[in-house]
């Protein structure tokens, strides 16, 4: 495959550098806004060579290009469009449920490398503890630690800076406003006041107490509202004292709302949506799993798996632990790593052959995308099996109360269920073995049709 006339192709079937107006990845898809939607030759796109599907969902088309993304992304970028000059999407097509998941997903999409790194560090450290060649007490193991843990601690900083290139304000104030939420000084005001008798007010108006570090929404509410504090202050403030006044207004008046307002709401929204993310594991029992391993194929198959990473990742920041998304991520993609080997296994189709067990053991790795896109798209009945039998794989890790100690996925993440002990880790092995064979032995008995050279490599 020829990577630059892949993205040269992938560009033009899109309408041209010129109808693509933003573009992010996460760790298999390109994520497109298009100016106008109806230029995208969608068929022609899903017949490029290294396109493995196409899929809409939250106002982003995303193209499915598998673990070579980052060489994608780079190579559009460099050589066939020009993001900094990117003209503003066209929204007022799109739903506001369209609109947030389109501005989550932006935001979130440049964080996955540092969140996946933070990962890797975490079931390294496990496992180097567990063989006790690195103890807790260890500096070098505090260091470590250190370096994962602080991605999560300073993960407002990052969202402001994401969140406000997305938003076209200025990074550097966003940040600004993000490090402030977590500046030791600040947050160190409220005891001091409380052992004084008294309270922290900004202006008169009382700054209700929150915890920022580590949160999500908080600065979502900041940067959104910079965005309008700082339209209306270089509005208003005349351009020669601009850069001073302007600056300091922006920040002064980016802050009072914030912290008086924006970020207590927003914290408390975080406590509420982890609440109630546990309500329904608390109410749901064991079933919770089965139910999101059910439905996880279909919410990646049409684009909606950005929609579960902020519940996830808020989970997880706020518990240490995550005990619903991510044990049921780990019994489908053990069911469709099967499923791939089944197909490979059944069918006559040299080429379904190959890129069957190859989706397979990516799809064992923790990737299902290109297996639900290449496979189970083009045979249909599978993606119904594999559904199924991911509901039925994932009872198990219902039943045990499966808990996954970082954000990690796929066999390779094993380790990090060693910190809720051997017997989770134990079942979490037992969860892919199962898995996988729930779903090699559920794809060999469907009767799917078996296409034809020509037909599949169309």
């Amino acid at each position: 495959m020829n990577l630059e006339k892949t993205a040269k192709a992938i560009v033009d079937t899109l309408g041209g550098a010129d109808n693509i107006t933003h573009l992010t990845h996460c760790m298999t898809r390109l994520r497109f806004n298009l100016k106008d939607d109806s230029k995208a030759d969608l068929e022609a796109l899903k017949a490029v060579e290294g396109v493995m599907g196409v899929a809409t969902g939250g106002g982003v088309l995303q193209v499915i290009v598998g673990t070579d993304v980052d060489r994608f992304y780079k190579e559009i970028t460099t050589k066939f469009v020009k993001l900094e000059e990117e003209k503003d999407v066209t929204e007022e097509k799109k739903g506001p449920v369209a609109r947030v998941l389109d501005l989550v997903s932006a935001t979130l999409s440049p964080l996955i490398p540092a969140i996946m790194g933070a990962g890797f560090i975490s079931i390294v450290l496990a496992l180097l503890n567990q063989l006790k060649i690195l103890t807790p007490e260890s500096t070098t193991y505090t260091l470590l630690n250190n370096i994962a843990n602080c991605v999560y601690y300073f993960f407002p900083v990052l969202i402001a800076y994401s969140l406000a290139g997305r938003l076209k304000v200025n990074q550097i104030f966003a940040i600004v406003v993000a490090c402030f939420l977590v500046y030791p000084e600040f947050t160190g005001m409220f005891a001091k006041a409380a052992e004084a008798g008294g309270k922290v007010t900004f202006f008169a108006v009382p700054v209700m107490q929150a915890t920022y570090s580590k949160q999500i929404i908080p600065v979502f509410f900041s940067v959104l509202a910079q965005k309008y504090t700082e339209k209306y202050v270089n509005m208003l403030v005349p351009k020669v004292i601009r850069s001073m006044v302007g600056s300091g207004l922006i920040l002064i008046l980016t802050v009072f709302v914030t912290i008086t307002i924006l970020g207590p709401a927003g914290a408390k929204l975080t406590e509420v949506l982890n609440a109630m993310v546990y309500w329904i594991v608390d109410k749901c029992g064991w079933f919770a799993v089965p139910i999101m391993a059910f439905l996880n194929p279909f919410f990646l198959g049409t684009g909606l798996g950005s929609a579960n990473f902020p519940i996830m990742l808020m989970s997880y920041i706020n518990n240490g632990y995550e005990a619903l998304i991510l044990p049921a991520a780990l019994a489908g993609n053990a069911v469709q790593a099967g499923s791939g080997f089944a197909v490979a296994y059944k069918t006559k189709n040299k080429e379904l052959r190959s890129v069957a067990a190859e989706c397979g053991v990516t799809a064992l790795m923790g990737i299902t995308e290109p297996i639900i896109f290449s496979v189970h798209y083009r045979l249909k009945k599978t993606f119904i099996t594999v559904m199924i039998a991911s509901g039925i794989a994932a009872i198990l890790p219902g039943v045990t109360h499966l808990a996954c100690y970082a954000l990690a996925n796929g066999i390779l993440s094993l380790p990090a269920y060693l910190p809720g002990g051997v017997s989770n880790l134990v079942w979490a092995c037992v969860t892919i073995v199962e898995s996988v064979i729930i779903g090699f032995v559920a794809t060999y008995f469907t009767k799917f049709e078996d296409p034809k050279e020509e037909d599949y490599s169309k």
